[in-house]
């Protein structure tokens, strides 16, 4: 039932958190915008893995595992990217010293998070292929794993730069914390100053969303990392073909062989981490989602749907009433023709009459069809 409740819930949340992107995206936020694309892939994979493999072990879809377990080492630091992206820019918009950014400014700043928070996870995701002993693992009811052959350059690169990039989130989301604080008396002008056109409001939604985050995804991930310390067994990395002598394995784990003290810690864990990532998107959408940018969002775009769908009925009307208006005149047309056929040839009243008639009716149908 648990598995049930968490695929529900990671589907919605990765709907919810998509709906505050277009607000986002007209105030070229490009931090923001990658952490709403990093949250709802993470929140994706967690619905297919559980939908998938809930109550199953099977290698029954590879494709979908080769591609999900590296989108899943993307999100794990993207994420942390992303925060540090906004913990740091709203670091220096808090600063009394701030200068107003010129446009070459803010190009190379979204240039900047861009490469940092989009092109950085996926290439660190190709670089964990270093450490990938196998292909993946299938764990009944969690579904594909990613795989790490536990080493030092594995803990350099897999669990080290998650980890520094998070710390590197926490010491400036507290630094913009701190400058608030300080500063509180006349902060709003240190804003207005800074020209990028957020108030007090946006900036503390901004820098709380950093921190809850971080209070939800980092600890957990920490923890993973010491459960491998604690009991996995760090091995040498001698060269690549002994790491990856068994690369095209797949390894099935059910319940029943996790059915011990560190298999059931990793369960938990796996499952604190699912959930951390689906709180951390409501959080956001929660956060973002209600804010006068995104609400007007919404209603541009309820009515952008109701103008399709006016527009749709009004050319069905318009159809349905074409159709009529050549039937009558298809009609009116037979009738003249016959009543002609039936009249003596020089009763010139009554040909005057029926074009009279023919002419009128063609003259309405035809403003029906420009209207």
């Amino acid at each position: 039932m648990g598995g049930v409740i968490l695929a529900a819930c990671a589907l919605l949340v990765a709907v919810l958190v998509l709906l505050p992107a277009p607000s986002h995206w007209r105030a070229k936020n490009a931090s923001i915008i990658l952490l709403i694309l990093w949250l709802s892939i993470g929140n994706i994979i967690t619905f297919f893995n559980r939908a998938l493999w809930m109550n199953d072990y099977r290698n029954k879809a590879p494709v979908w595992c080769d591609v999900s377990i590296k989108l899943s080492s993307a999100v794990s630091i993207g994420i942390p990217c992303a925060t540090a992206c906004i913990a740091r820019r709203l670091y220096l918009i808090s600063r009394p010293s701030v200068d107003p950014p010129v446009a070459q400014g803010k190009r190379a700043q979204i240039t900047h998070e861009i490469l940092l928070c989009g092109v950085v996870p996926f290439a660190y995701a190709i670089l964990t292929l270093v450490n990938q002993g196998h292909r993946f693992n299938i764990v009944e009811g969690i579904g594909c794993q990613p795989v790490i052959y536990l080493s030092p350059v594995s803990i350099l690169i897999d669990y080290g730069t998650p980890l520094c990039i998070s710390i590197i989130s926490i010491v400036y989301s507290f630094l913009g914390l701190g400058n608030f604080l300080i500063r509180k008396s006349n902060f709003d002008s240190i804003l207005e100053r800074s020209g990028t056109g957020i108030n007090i409001a946006k900036f503390l939604r901004a820098i709380l969303f950093t921190i809850i985050d971080l209070l939800l995804l980092f600890p957990i991930f920490l923890a993973e990392f010491s459960i491998q310390l604690i009991y996995g067994r760090i091995k040498p990395y001698s060269s690549w073909e002994s790491v990856h002598a068994g690369f095209s394995n797949v390894v099935i784990l059910t319940k029943s062989m996790l059915d011990n003290s560190i298999g059931r810690r990793c369960i938990v864990l796996a499952n604190l981490s699912s959930w951390a990532l689906c709180l951390s998107a409501l959080v956001f959408f929660i956060l973002f989602g209600f804010n006068v940018d995104a609400r007007h969002g919404y209603s541009r775009a309820v009515t952008w749907f109701k103008s399709i769908l006016k527009s749709d009925s009004k050319g069905g009307i318009a159809g349905s009433e074409k159709i009529n208006c050549s039937k009558t005149n298809n009609d009116l047309e037979m009738n003249n023709d016959s009543d002609r056929s039936e009249e003596p040839i020089g009763e010139d009243d009554n040909d005057i009459d029926n074009s009279t008639i023919y002419s009128v009716t063609t003259t309405k149908c035809g403003d029906i069809d420009s209207k």
